[in-house]
């Protein structure tokens, strides 16, 4: 038995809530008189409890239930070194039950920043029948999504995303989010050791100036650029001091609130993966 093992049997034996069904998968066909005529390349995914159609696919959509989605962070949570003590979940279904959005948090699990700001430990699950989701699983410390098909993951530490084609694989996706929450304790200890490391402004340009892709950030005009640096200017390094925790609460700020243009979701994925590509330069930027 697994240290949570309690925990989340509890959760199991309250059931699934309202994604508690099975799928169908039938072919799509119409009726011309009396006669039936099969739609070639496609199928419906059909609730078997109420026969409602949850979504058209084509043959090689990987159909992947609700049940498995909501298992998966729970096993992976059963399985993870964590304070488990008084888990809360939330299950919610929409549209007839094509779409499901599962959100377990931690609240007895909480990462501390060197500002003395907490989080508590939250893992998300996504997934839909109608084209409105990817599969997503993640874990991290603020991550909220909602039923108009806007996802946030900020602060992930590990996510899982899959369209629902052949390549896609759930138990991956379990593992990838277990080993998370182990990434996420050494985040923690990191920022920690960050708070300690002061930095100089010639460090700070030319981090930020690396991480946008520019050539000479003295004749840039780049909003992103000067976004950044005020705020690590005027707001981070006052409250935080001249170190690479303020840098970094600059960084994540401009990932996650800067404006944006087109769409949102996509912005902030790019702008998260520049992020993390800057931070594996943090550790060595001390000896600047």
């Amino acid at each position: 038995m697994y240290k949570n093992s309690a925990h989340i049997n509890d959760l199991r034996a309250a059931g699934y809530g309202a994604a508690n069904f099975n799928i169908a998968v039938k072919d799509l066909y119409y009726y011309v008189g009396s006669h039936r005529i099969t739609v070639p390349n496609r199928v419906v995914s059909v609730r078997t409890d109420t026969s409602d159609v949850l979504g058209v696919h084509s043959n090689n959509y990987n159909i992947t239930e609700h049940i498995p989605v909501i298992e998966a962070i729970r096993s992976s949570v059963e399985r993870a070194d964590v304070n488990a003590a008084n888990i809360q979940e939330s299950i919610s279904v929409a549209n007839k039950g094509a779409r499901l959005i599962y959100r377990l948090e931690l609240p007895a699990h909480v990462i501390r920043t060197p500002d003395n700001d907490s989080a508590t430990l939250c893992f998300l699950g996504v997934n839909s029948f109608d084209g409105s989701f990817p599969l997503i699983l993640s874990v991290g410390a603020k991550q909220w999504a909602c039923q108009n098909g806007q996802v946030f993951t900020q602060d992930a530490a590990a996510m899982y995303r899959s369209r629902h084609t052949s390549g896609l694989n759930i138990d991956q996706g379990a593992r990838i989010i277990s080993k998370g929450v182990e990434m996420l304790k050494k985040e923690s200890e990191l920022w920690h050791h960050w708070a300690k490391l002061e930095i100089n402004n010639s460090v700070v340009l030319n981090m930020t100036e690396s991480m946008l892709g520019l050539q000479d950030y003295t004749k840039t005009r780049s909003a992103a650029f000067n976004y950044i640096t005020d705020k690590y200017k005027n707001h981070y390094s006052k409250s935080m001091g001249r170190t690479f925790w303020a840098l970094y609460n600059a960084f994540t700020d401009w990932s996650t609130h800067a404006p944006t243009k087109g769409n949102k979701d996509n912005v902030a994925m790019m702008r998260q993966k520049k992020v993390q590509q800057v931070l594996a330069k943090f550790p060595t930027a001390a000896s600047f």
